[in-house]
């Protein structure tokens, strides 16, 4: 037996009675354990915290535990899926990811810190854009001036000491102003690069649809349904995508990239991709965030093996 084993984090060892353990409060995770012995339960409590094979094999000699029972009761945890095994696959789908941030505006910094915080190997990108006091503040308290990418960096780095920043993307984030220009996208949708569409309009904040390109809506589609739902609406989104960027509230922009960034992850560990031909809508005020479809539009040419970019966007 080697490796290390710990019940999954955020799941307590709990007491039901004098012979019954529980793992977790939550029924749809939680999990009741029957006809354990005192030592047997102390096992289980001790899990709560890693430990290795060495260390369970002295816990088992101290408590006189066969090697056969506590290889049982392990592999009744594992079946249970509430045990973090050692023995499983050393690097999550995560840690051996790459994602590209687009671009270093404070909706794309604050989707780059979560997903590195939260395991995201790799984080690439490249924005010489001067920081500006209306950025994140991570950048902007750094001093305006001195390029976004630059002060991204030690940003990251103090988030995630252990972060990449090069390989090959995985999956890109793509953020912006009042809209995304679908020419933004060529190239990723060109290279087959999955890609998370989010931006700040002037009452809410949007969120997807996280584009496969080839199998679903991409900013095109997107850009196409604008345009036949109001025939001037190439002309403003010529403006609109050299106009003054909108910031976004701290509420909106922090819930906005926490719903983008658990999408991303979900497809990398292949999840799947909770935001196909949807996105979700945060508005500015107290109203809750919810759902709106973005199914891909038959004049984009998106979906399957071509890709091409639509007339005048």
């Amino acid at each position: 037996m080697e490796g290390t084993f710990q019940i999954k984090e955020g799941l307590g060892v709990f007491w039901r009675s004098a012979e019954t353990l529980q793992i977790g409060l939550d029924p749809r995770v939680g999990v009741v354990i029957e006809d354990l012995t005192p030592a047997e339960q102390d096992l289980v409590a001790r899990l709560s915290g890693p430990m290795t094979a060495p260390e369970l094999d002295a816990f088992a000699r101290r408590h006189r535990l066969r090697p056969t029972r506590v290889e049982r009761i392990l592999s009744m945890l594992e079946r249970a899926d509430v045990l973090r095994d050692g023995r499983l696959a050393p690097s999550s789908p995560l840690s051996s990811s790459c994602v590209r941030i687009e671009s270093l505006d404070p909706l794309g910094v604050a989707i780059g810190l979560t997903l590195a915080r939260s395991g995201v190997g790799s984080v690439v990108f490249d924005d010489p854009s001067p920081v500006a006091a209306s950025d994140h503040p991570a950048l902007s308290r750094r001093g305006a001036g001195q390029r976004r990418d630059r002060a991204f960096l030690t940003v990251l780095r103090s988030a995630a000491p252990g972060i990449r920043t090069h390989g090959e993307p995985d999956a890109a984030v793509v953020t912006g102003s009042r809209l995304i220009d679908p020419r933004r996208t060529y190239g990723l949708c060109d290279e087959r690069t999955p890609h998370l569409l989010a931006w700040v309009e002037e009452v809410d904040a949007c969120v997807g649809p996280l584009v496969e390109p080839g199998a679903g809506a991409c900013a095109a589609c997107a850009y196409h349904a604008r345009c036949e739902a109001d025939g001037a609406w190439a002309n403003l989104a010529s403006q609109a995508a050299l106009a003054r960027p909108i910031g976004p509230t701290p509420a909106v922009r922090d819930l906005a990239s926490a719903l983008g960034a658990r999408a991303v992850m979900g497809f990398l560990e292949g999840a799947g991709n909770t935001l196909h031909d949807v996105q979700w809508r945060v508005p500015q005020g107290a109203q809750a965030p919810y759902l709106v479809s973005v199914p891909a539009h038959p004049s984009c040419g998106c979906i399957g093996d071509g890709f091409d970019a639509p007339d005048g966007a």
